[in-house]
């Protein structure tokens, strides 16, 4: 059995020359959150890529305990439900706790950032297309890491250490988001049980946080139309959607206030102090708590409700 080299190390890290993916870039990049000292390395030669600490999508070896990470040969790889792992799956599997410092976080990002990377790179679509636009498709990271790729080449190498510096910092902020919305957890559990206490249909925060998953995992009646939070001397309403990737509401502010500013969203809702209502009607604002309650009270009289 091997062992690791310690972060404090200097390691190589190997991958396949040429034009870059996004599994690729994010698998190198997460081995370099734990490895500050390292050498990137890319080439096909077998001879040079021996050499190598780790070697990532390339190699046509999986090996976790010899730190060989490639997903291209018959019968690859898989998750427990079948969807073929790409190379940055394989870095994550093994690594992805040690970057994160909390299981839970790990599992989160697999779920968010690495199983869609994953499906990508092994020719799964898991976004449709929007009936009577066909032309209109959500752009994938897979997708915008690939157009990063130069023009020439033999431009690649260097663009691609570019790449990687950035997915680190992608990386990173997917692990702060996961981390604020674990810490979120407990203020949205006592506001929560507040709305429910007074039996009211909106539910006032503190501050600005990452409420959403946390409301959903107790809110299975779809109780909560609403979230009233401060944030930068303003206060927002903000409607909560019927599902964690639906943009449709559960209840949507009144047709009549949408795209409404300042002077006029004030008149039109009888308060001294309104900021604006989004045009899509989701959100809307005004600079003090007493008026954006006086705002709820009123959108929760309209009857409109999915």
């Amino acid at each position: 059995m091997s062992t690791d080299p310690s972060p404090e190390q200097e390691v190589t890290i190997g991958t396949h020359n040429g034009f870059f993916h996004a599994d690729d870039c994010l698998a190198v990049a997460a081995l370099t959150m734990i490895y500050p000292k390292h050498k990137i390395i890319r080439s096909r030669d077998k001879q040079i890529l021996s050499t190598c600490d780790f070697l990532v999508d390339v190699g046509g070896i999986y090996d976790e305990e010899s730190n060989r990470f490639d997903h291209h040969f018959s019968n690859g790889p898989a998750y427990n439900d079948g969807l073929l792992m790409s190379s940055f799956g394989l870095v994550w599997q093994k690594f992805g706790e040690q970057i994160c410092g909390l299981r839970e976080i790990k599992e989160n990002i697999q779920s968010s950032l690495v199983r869609p990377v994953d499906a990508a790179d092994n020719g799964v679509a898991i976004h449709c297309r929007q009936r009577g636009a066909p032309e209109v498709n959500m752009l994938s990271l897979s997708a915008v890491l690939a157009v990063m790729n130069p023009g020439s080449i033999d431009q690649a190498d260097d663009v691609f250490l570019e790449q990687v510096t950035w997915c680190r910092r992608l990386i990173g902020r997917f692990i702060d988001n996961s981390r604020q919305r674990i810490e979120s957890r407990e203020m949205v559990r006592h506001a929560f049980a507040y709305a429910e206490k007074k039996n009211t249909n909106f539910m006032e925060l503190p501050g600005s946080m990452k409420w959403e998953e946390a409301l959903y995992s107790l809110d299975r009646t779809h109780k909560i139309y609403f979230v009233v939070f401060p944030h930068n001397n303003q206060w927002y309403l903000r409607c909560v959607s019927r599902t964690p990737h639906s943009y449709t509401p559960r209840k949507r502010l009144p047709a009549e206030w949408a795209g409404l500013r300042d002077d006029e969203f004030s008149r039109v809702l009888g308060i001294s102090d309104g900021v604006f209502c989004h045009h899509a009607a989701f959100v809307c604002a005004a600079k003090s708590r007493q008026s954006i309650l006086k705002v709820a009270e009123m959108a929760l009289s309209y009857t409109h409700v999915h």
